[in-house]
């Protein structure tokens, strides 16, 4: 349910994955690209 208070893409990611998987999303070192690919995966498997 927080994911519908998020104020924006990067918190309502951060609440999808939980904060273990986010921590092993930024070690990744995504771009801001990299960031709006996935944001938009999450958003067509979830049905956005």
């Amino acid at each position: 349910m927080d994911v519908v208070f998020a104020e924006n893409d990067f918190e309502a990611v951060r609440v999808v994955l939980g904060e273990a998987q986010w921590q092993e999303y930024r070690k990744a070192r995504p771009t801001i690209r990299d960031f709006q690919d996935f944001n938009r995966k999450i958003n067509e498997a979830s049905g956005n």
